[in-house]
């Protein structure tokens, strides 16, 4: 389960991507970085679940 964006870390979202969404090394099988643009599913935790204050 996600954790809460009102009582969780920055660290708690980015390891739950992490483990919900590891590169698997063999793109023509995955697909993850189509659906993250090309980029990587852990750097866009900083602007996708960054805490707004």
């Amino acid at each position: 389960m996600a954790p809460d964006i009102s009582t969780s870390t920055i660290e708690e979202r980015r390891e739950y991507i992490k483990k919900t969404f590891p590169c698997i090394a063999d793109c023509d099988m995955c697909g993850l970085c189509t659906v993250f643009h090309g980029k990587d599913a852990n750097r866009l935790t900083v602007s996708l679940f960054r805490k707004k204050a």
